[in-house]
């Protein structure tokens, strides 16, 4: 797949210019990455997923298995180093990513959405392993919009808003930005009608503790007249404004919990007339392109 070419300018490690190397060299020069799309080789083991990393820096098989074991046991997954990746929970596929980045002896790990898609019991426990690999001496540069993680585990901080830097600095400077004001609070929207969940399901993968899809049965509550809704991973329910969205779900101690997504939707008009503006857009290309459309092509002899 190819680059992105940058606007200018030069991306550098180690005052060396990366840019346009293939992924793998920049990894043999120590550059490691983790994915918020968790993409493990599912039908191979933990631990053949993470020697695969090693290789990267060591040949020898045995070496490399013993490295493995050394960084799976660091993330707290000895215990499940012979279960395929396709096995593993969530947390534990993150845990997986971290062993696997780790494993080719980064000097820089870009961390993409740790916690992201974890249940809240699961978050503490990453955010303690991201502080264990920061004691190794690993510079870690990571993408996090929960914004209490990000100002627990930096030293600094760059606030970034439609690709300009707006802010940098510690935490602590972060917060005090008399400049730039940061509006972490939550809004409260209230509905003109309402929701009742009435039942959650998911479907899981066969043989694993993955879940493969869920959905939300509802009750949308107007007028006080009730009416049974299902909402799923790829049918969300659009009413009145608004569009709810089965995002995701949460494993807690008293049981699962459905999270919805709610989106106002403004600006119900635009895409009639983002069609019409391609319609007019494609007509008048035809008109600029009749005249070459309706020569006749000379032949020879003629």
């Amino acid at each position: 797949r190819d680059s992105t070419k940058p606007d200018n300018g030069k991306i550098l490690f180690e005052n060396k210019n990366i840019f346009g190397i293939k992924p793998d060299k920049i990894s043999s020069l120590g550059v490691g990455r983790t994915f918020q799309k968790l993409k493990p080789f599912a039908d191979q083991t933990l631990l053949e997923n993470v020697m695969i990393g090693a290789f990267v820096k060591e040949n020898n098989i045995k070496k490399a298995r013993d490295k493995a074991l050394e960084i799976i046991e660091f993330v707290d997954l000895i215990e499940k180093r012979h279960h395929f990746a396709r096995e593993l929970s969530t947390g534990q596929r993150k845990r997986l990513e971290m062993a696997r980045a780790m494993a080719i002896k980064p000097k820089l790990l870009l961390m993409d959405e740790v916690t992201g898609g974890v249940d809240q019991k699961t978050i503490p426990s990453l955010v303690g392993l991201i502080k264990k690999l920061k004691t190794l001496g690993v510079t870690i540069i990571t993408i996090e919009h929960n914004i209490n993680i990000i100002m627990e585990i930096s030293d600094n901080i760059l606030a970034l808003d439609q690709g300009k830097r707006i802010a940098f600095g510690t935490p602590k400077e972060i917060q005090n930005n008399k400049k730039y004001e940061f509006i972490f609070r939550r809004k409260r929207t209230y509905l003109p009608f309402a929701i009742e969940l009435l039942d959650f399901k998911k479907v899981m993968h066969a043989g694993t503790s993955i879940a493969k899809s869920y959905s939300s049965e509802v009750n949308l509550i107007e007028n006080g007249i009730p009416r049974r809704v299902l909402i799923e991973m790829n049918e969300p329910l659009r009413h009145r404004g608004y569009t709810f969205f089965q995002a995701s779900f949460i494993e807690g101690l008293e049981g699962e919990t459905t999270v919805l997504a709610a989106v106002k939707n403004y600006g119900r008009l635009f895409p009639y007339i983002s069609s019409i503006i391609m319609s007019i857009g494609l007509l008048l290309h035809l008109l600029k392109s009749m005249p070459k459309l309706l020569q006749k092509n000379p032949r020879d002899g003629s």
